[in-house]
């Protein structure tokens, strides 16, 4: 209510002391705006919270409709047209900045040293994978697999294969 209402004014023009404008003010907007919205009962809420006479409440509101009613100046400080155009202004100075420190930044960056120093990981990368022995995984892995032959030679000759043999017959009968 402070930005849209100058209470101080307003209290002036009717007569009425800053607090109890500002009491009377809000109570009347708060029962306005509940679920139930009758403007006599918010006019006799707003007065009885606020200690003011009705008709000083309805002239709080009367006031309040006539300033309301003035066209508002659009290059007015403090307007809410005044604080978008300084919002927007202020952000299309601070984008032209951005850009300019991105460019700057990007214009400064050396694509050759960049290009050269991802040869020489990639060169350390191929030297690093050359110099590991294989040797010791061949032979882990030859033992390995000779182990899973020497299992299957030990298993009984009944029991090793023994489900295929059922399919077969299955396929063939």
């Amino acid at each position: 209510m402070h930005k849209t209402v100058d209470i101080t004014n307003l209290a002036y023009r009717t007569g009425c002391s800053v607090s109890d404008v500002h009491l009377a003010g809000r109570k009347l907007f708060e029962q306005l705006s509940g679920e139930d919205s009758d403007l006599t009962k918010a006019l006799i809420q707003a007065s009885s919270s606020s200690g003011l006479d009705p008709q000083h409440v309805l002239m709080i509101l009367k006031v309040m409709a006539e300033d309301f009613q003035q066209s508002v100046d659009a290059e007015e400080p403090g307007t809410l047209a005044q604080s978008l155009q300084d919002m927007a202004e202020d952000s299309v100075q601070r984008l032209k900045a951005t850009s300019i420190r991105a460019r700057d930044a990007v214009s400064s960056i050396d694509v050759d040293a960049l290009r050269s120093k991802g040869e020489e990981i990639a060169d350390n990368i191929r030297s690093n994978i050359a110099a590991i022995d294989l040797g010791p995984i061949r032979e882990r892995a030859i033992e390995a697999g000779e182990t899973i032959i020497e299992k299957v030679r030990l298993t009984k000759p009944g029991q090793a294969g023994k489900g295929n043999s059922k399919s077969s017959e299955t396929r063939n009968g």
